[in-house]
């Protein structure tokens, strides 16, 4: 395992800061948004010809080339971006519409899972969504998507998380 030590220093306006992937803000989350993301995925893999890709960003799930969800971390909380029309939505689910941003204009309506009524408003929506285009439910599978926690240090060896130099930002001035 390769450790690389790192200090956040901040000199000449010029701070650290850590680019996380998906995998590694998984491997850092608290242990129940674990498990909504572990249910969640089982849920949406439970239906047919429905196929899961993680990139440094998401967790997308595609039927074929047709773009249905994407799970994302903002900080340690979890969020589905799902392809329906988020003025289609009822108002009881408290979503948000993202439509008017490019890298969500294909899943534009936004809901945060964060408690267990939230994990289940998110599969009626995956139901839903599955629904409207005719995707078949099959059998769910019962695989355990929750890692073990890892430190920052062995992320960065692992590179898993990307080191950034940045500049100005919280309070520093040039």
């Amino acid at each position: 395992e390769n450790v690389v030590v790192i200090e956040p220093v901040a000199a000449n306006g010029v701070r650290i800061v850590y680019d996380k992937s998906f995998t590694a803000r998984l491997s850092q989350s608290n242990v129940p948004v674990k498990e909504y993301y572990s249910s969640l995925k089982n849920y949406i893999l439970s239906y047919k010809g429905v196929k899961s890709r993680i990139s440094w960003r998401y967790d997308s799930f595609n039927k074929g080339r047709l773009k249905c969800i994407k799970l994302q971390f903002r900080g340690k909380s979890l969020y589905m971006y799902i392809a329906l029309d988020p003025a289609d939505v009822p108002e009881k689910y408290h979503v948000k519409d993202y439509s008017g941003k490019s890298a969500y204009a294909e899943v534009p309506t936004v809901l945060k899972v964060g408690s267990d009524r939230a994990l289940k408003y998110a599969k009626e929506l995956v139901s839903l969504l599955m629904e409207r285009n005719g995707i078949q439910r099959g059998e769910t599978p019962s695989v355990d998507y929750v890692p073990a926690y890892r430190s920052t240090k062995t992320l960065i060896g692992m590179n898993l998380i990307k080191i950034k130099e940045a500049k100005g930002g919280f309070g520093f001035r040039k």
